[in-house]
């Protein structure tokens, strides 16, 4: 089987590497980098960096976040 040399991992198939172009090109085309970069700001917004983190209404939010994390995992798989 026909191999090309990756200098990152070595010799890597070139279906492998065709697929990984095509799901890259499908990844964008979806618009999944605007989905990782909306929720990367909308991790800001909902804790600034710098502020200080009250404890107790911490369990809360990452019950929270944790479903928005889930929601976002499905939404880009």
């Amino acid at each position: 089987m026909a191999n090309m040399m990756d200098p990152n991992m070595g010799n890597v198939p070139v279906i492998s590497q065709f697929l990984i172009i095509c799901s890259t090109l499908i990844f964008l085309g979806l618009g999944g980098h605007v989905l990782v970069i909306t929720m990367l700001l909308e991790s800001f917004y909902l804790l600034p960096i710098g502020e200080v983190i009250n404890l107790q209404p911490l369990i809360s939010l990452v019950i929270e976040w944790s479903a928005m994390i889930f929601l976002g995992a499905v939404l880009m798989a």
